[in-house]
């Protein structure tokens, strides 16, 4: 029998410190959307009037991430700036710090069985602009599009786990 997904249940961000060595995993409060594109790479050989031969491969990743809010812990992590926290504040800087490699993993549940999907982006980093868009009568709605990059063996640039029961999302999944 086939098996649906649907929706968006969890996903949580967390500092990427090296190949499949990662800090604490933080929510991303109120996620909306979790878009996982495969990039590809490649290219037709011709000749003799026909093509000889094709190639093609997976050459990194791209998601975009919408969200109901950056919480500053989250914003802390994808910007690679530092959370000033007081007991009445938390406080960003933002400055000429470059941006860091961080780790994605989103979840998406089963329709029928009480299994989910997760899928995990071990090594990326924020590659355009993170927009705070503000209006009357509406939420702050953060867009974020990041760029994935080849993690090592173990990883790749992204993994797709299925679980025969909904599993926790961890960073990097269990």
């Amino acid at each position: 029998m086939p098996v649906y997904r649907f929706g968006l249940s969890d996903v949580k961000v967390a500092t990427w410190t090296a190949a499949n060595s990662y800090g604490a995993a933080v929510d991303v409060n109120a996620a909306q959307m979790f878009e996982v594109t495969l990039e590809t790479v490649s290219a037709e050989l011709t000749g003799d009037d026909h093509i000889v031969d094709a190639h093609s491969k997976v050459s990194g990743v791209t998601v975009r991430l919408r969200n109901g809010d950056l919480d500053p812990d989250v914003l802390a992590i994808i910007s690679g700036e530092s959370n000033a926290s007081s007991g009445t504040y938390d406080k960003i800087v933002f400055g000429e710090t470059n941006r860091p490699y961080f780790a994605l993993c989103g979840k998406v549940l089963d329709t029928g069985s009480g299994a989910d999907t997760h899928f995990f982006i071990p090594k990326c980093k924020v590659m355009g602009n993170i927009t705070f868009r503000m209006e009357y009568g509406s939420y702050v709605v953060p867009e974020l599009e990041i760029k994935g990059v080849y993690e090592g063996a173990a990883n790749g640039f992204a993994m797709r786990k299925d679980y025969a029961t909904a599993a926790v999302v961890a960073i990097p999944p269990a």
